[in-house]
């Protein structure tokens, strides 16, 4: 955001917010831009190795929590977003 900042000429004493200034801008949160390239590489084929590591599991004890999603199981949460 210090880049966007000073883009738009303003300083953090301003107090203005960010979603106001990427809107000034003309831009999107990161986190948007990730689950659209996320999604985007989701419809593309895939070689067989990297099919073969989608669901790929890591066998044997595993530390204590929530178990890490996969990479598919990711992009699979975002039913809300469309491939551009």
């Amino acid at each position: 955001m210090r880049m966007v900042r000073q883009m738009c000429a303003v300083e953090l004493c301003d107090k203005v917010a960010c979603e106001e200034l990427r809107d000034w801008l003309g831009l999107e949160d990161v986190v948007t831009v990730l689950q659209h390239d996320r999604i985007r590489w989701y419809g593309q084929d895939y070689s067989v190795w990297v099919k073969k590591y989608m669901d790929f599991v890591i066998e044997g004890v595993r530390t204590r929590g929530r178990p890490k999603r996969t990479w598919k199981e990711v992009v699979e949460g975002y039913e809300e977003f469309e491939v551009k």
